[in-house]
């Protein structure tokens, strides 16, 4: 009998350990379900509530289980996923700051400018400013100036 009850107690175990890892293994999935959307979706307009729906879970419940699993809440994350978006854009293309503002999702001009110094200590038209004149420079820098050339072929 005692050995019987002991069987039962390590299968009661052992089950209970799988039920965990399975759960543990779907959240996992349903949050990368959700990253997955954030970043695709980035333009549109996007709610945490939205969010949680999509990956079928409560919104207090997803944004506990979002935060423990990327250190930032829905929230910080989307807005630091259109940040980045836009920071390429600013890199990439002659969009003006207002433009590279709605293809991001910002609602807001004024909020996105003030999202955007946060995060990089300078305006959306600072940042491309200066990103250009780095550029610009590295570009110089890689390239022999003609004069070099001049001198060289002189020398020789």
């Amino acid at each position: 009998m005692q050995c019987d009850s002991e069987f039962l107690l390590t299968i009661e175990r052992t089950a209970r350990r799988s039920i965990i890892r399975h759960l543990s293994q779907s959240m996992h999935t349903k949050i990368h379900q959700a990253v997955r959307l954030i970043k695709d979706a980035c333009q549109e307009q996007m709610s945490v509530s939205r969010l949680a729906r999509s990956v079928k879970l409560s919104r207090t419940h997803f944004s506990r289980r979002f935060k423990a699993e990327t250190g930032l809440s829905p929230s910080q994350y989307i807005r630091s996923i259109r940040i980045k978006r836009a920071r390429e854009l600013l890199e990439t293309s002659s969009l003006s700051v207002k433009e590279i503002a709605a293809l991001v999702g910002a609602g807001d001009e004024s909020h996105f400018l003030r999202a955007f110094k946060k995060v990089h200590g300078l305006s959306p038209t600072e940042y491309r400013r200066r990103y250009l004149a780095i550029k610009l420079v590295q570009e110089n820098i890689r390239k022999p100036s003609l004069l070099a050339l001049t001198a060289q072929t002189a020398n020789k």
